[in-house]
């Protein structure tokens, strides 16, 4: 936690059509849209400026991508998000669909960050500005696999399907470093698929993962001395997605639910999971070749992005490993396993 008096602001980034129109090398500015001081505690409440138009960074899914940053002497620290408009102005969040997933804003309301060194390179082609604008250049990555679902099929007479429709949106982790060049998990982004991929049917014992390639983006920031801030890593705003694969997950195999988190199939019946969150895999995106880690990824339950059970034999179910599969509330269900009905 920052100490008295470190500043916090709140930075609007483009929108994401914006961000997809640049070349590699390019640079463009972020845009303070709060900015307060640490108590002699170390906390802090952020404000949003009224007078700030919030609409000209609102991505399809009406959210506003930012970065919380702190700076003070001791260190600095940034965390990336999406803010409402409505409710960063002081009224009510109103659901948004990205295809048909309701998308909710990912900066949580309290956030307790932990500084890192301070940068201390600098740039003499950066220009010096009056209003704060942070400046940041844009390189881009490549594509990386990134994790789309799984199947857990523990028993014969179950047919399992992962089906990922164009219009799914994806939560997908962000890495953050300060200038000691170190990378960690800080934040999420929201980023919709343009592209319907098949993964097939499968069947008994089945542990299995599968992924889609979406292409990612470095983006180095500059505050207007010339001092470098922050080397953002995420995937690209409208970048869409290719390419499937399917990868062992035997790892991971949950371990037989309890009756009450299982719902039984009669045979000739058939489960789609297509409402609640599905399970975040904290290393879904396989970013670790690029900055040494690798990132959060998770996508669905929606009618773009969903899990079909198809049951061929009596005393099977599909069960959750937090809750029941019907539970709506957070945390959801968690992951989906089918064994047999207890």
């Amino acid at each position: 936690m920052p100490s008295g008096g470190a500043v916090v602001r709140l930075l609007a980034w483009p929108a994401g059509r914006e961000l997809a129109s640049l070349e590699d090398g390019d640079t463009f500015t972020l845009t303070p849209i709060a900015r307060t001081s640490t108590d002699s505690d170390g906390h802090y409440e952020l404000r949003v400026d009224p007078s700030v138009d919030l609409g000209r960074f609102e991505s399809e899914d009406g959210l506003v991508e930012v970065s919380l940053d702190v700076q003070a002497p001791e260190g600095q620290a940034s965390y990336q998000g999406t803010v409402a408009p409505e409710e960063a102005l002081g009224g009510t969040f109103s659901s948004r669909a990205a295809g048909d997933e309701v998308v909710e804003p990912s900066l949580p309301s309290e956030l307790d960050l932990t500084l890192e060194p301070a940068g201390s390179v600098a740039r003499s082609d950066v220009p010096a500005d009056d209003d704060g604008l942070v400046h940041a250049q844009y390189v881009n990555l490549g594509v990386r696999w990134t994790n789309v679902g799984a199947l857990f099929i523990k028993v014969t007479g179950v047919w399992g399907e992962l089906q990922h429709l164009s219009g799914a949106n994806a939560e997908l982790g962000v890495g953050v470093a300060s200038n000691n060049g170190s990378y960690s998990a800080s934040g999420t982004v929201n980023r919709a698929s343009d592209t319907t991929i098949g993964f097939g049917r499968h069947g008994r014992y089945t542990y299995r993962f599968f992924d889609t390639q979406r292409p990612y983006a470095r983006y180095t920031r500059w505050n207007c001395s010339g001092t470098r801030s922050t080397s953002t890593v995420q995937p690209l705003a409208y970048g869409g997605n290719a390419g499937a694969r399917s990868r062992s997950a035997s790892a991971h195999i949950p371990p037989n639910q309890p009756r009450s988190r299982c719902a039984p199939y009669a045979p000739r019946t058939i489960h789609d999971q297509t409402v609640t969150k599905a399970s975040t895999w904290a290393t879904g995106a396989k970013t670790s070749s690029l900055i040494g880690i690798d990132l959060s990824a998770r996508t669905g339950y929606s009618n773009t992005a969903k899990t079909r059970f198809d049951f061929v034999e009596a005393g099977r179910a599909v069960c959750g490993t937090r809750n029941h599969p019907a539970q709506r509330t957070e945390p959801g269900p968690g992951t989906l396993v089918v064994q047999m009905y207890p």
